[in-house]
């Protein structure tokens, strides 16, 4: 659905796509740790902030 709504905005199909699965990672990975109660490592840490800033860059 992100996808068909990106073309209203005239948004690069490709960056809708980048973005579309940077925020199913990011919400499975808060899932994984608020529900399942799974320790993060700082290497999973460190990947969410840097998918949380590619975002607002690539906007």
């Amino acid at each position: 659905m992100f996808l068909v709504q990106s073309y209203k905005y005239d948004m690069n199909i490709v960056a809708a796509g980048i973005i579309q699965v940077l925020f199913n990672t990011i919400i499975l990975v808060l899932v994984t740790y608020f529900y399942f109660h799974e320790d993060l490592t700082s290497l999973q840490v460190a990947g969410v902030i840097l998918g949380i800033i590619s975002i607002y860059l690539i906007k």
